[in-house]
């Protein structure tokens, strides 16, 4: 059984989409090397004008708009590539008050199908791609009118890591593009929290979960 897991988990890395993180440390990279080209010149500047030496007017409209292009460059592309820790599972965890009186907290895993739990057991164990590995992962099982079902929970660092993360879960638990009837597991993030519901009936527990206050809300 350990052979087989580790067989399957190897091929599932395999065949992870490309991360964004080797994108994201050469923007890093060159926008250093600009900061500090700026920096420089900046230093230059202002010597020559303790110096009161004449500078060309060419040369400081220059200065100005490297200034200016460095400072966008780093507003837009830190807005994308900076890791957020806006939630961590436990905001996202079903209460005991939201799930009373329809549900309760059962022991286990419960899942519907093979597949969701094995995406459950994997995560974290890549070595091909380590952003796909979460942070911390959790899951939650309830029985609801006789129907049981398992939240499943893992925390990215970033919403562009779950959502990647999304993409990749929904290809190996449903095996294509949409849902099935034998893959009824409900796949979605909440910003940097990837969650897998899989159960006889998931949508109860998709329901609750939305309408379950949040602290940053």
């Amino acid at each position: 059984m350990d052979h087989r897991l580790n067989r399957d988990s190897d091929h599932l890395s395999s065949q992870m989409p490309p991360l964004v993180g080797i994108w994201s440390s050469r923007v890093k990279v060159k926008l250093m090397l600009l900061a500090v080209n700026l920096a420089a010149e900046c230093w230059f500047y202002s010597w020559l004008w303790r110096a009161k030496v004449i500078m060309p007017r060419k040369s400081l409209s220059r200065l100005c708009l490297q200034v200016c292009f460095a400072a966008t460059c780093c507003l837009f592309v830190g807005s994308k590539i900076a890791p957020s820790y806006a939630r961590g599972i436990a905001d996202v965890r079903l209460s005991e008050k939201a799930i009373a009186p329809k549900c309760a907290s059962i022991n286990g895993e419960h899942a519907s199908s093979s597949h969701a739990s094995l995406f459950f057991s994997i995560s974290g164990k890549s070595s091909v791609n380590a952003a796909m590995n979460p942070e911390r992962k959790d899951y939650q099982s309830f029985a609801c009118n006789g129907k049981r079902g398992t939240l499943y929970y893992f925390e990215y660092r970033s919403e562009g890591d779950a959502e990647n993360a999304m993409r990749f879960a929904q290809g190996v638990i449903w095996g294509g593009a949409a849902r099935s009837a034998e893959h009824s597991e409900l796949i979605f993030t909440v910003e940097n929290i990837l969650v897998v519901i899989s159960g006889s009936d998931p949508e109860v527990l998709e329901s609750l979960l939305r309408k379950e206050p949040r602290s940053s809300e």
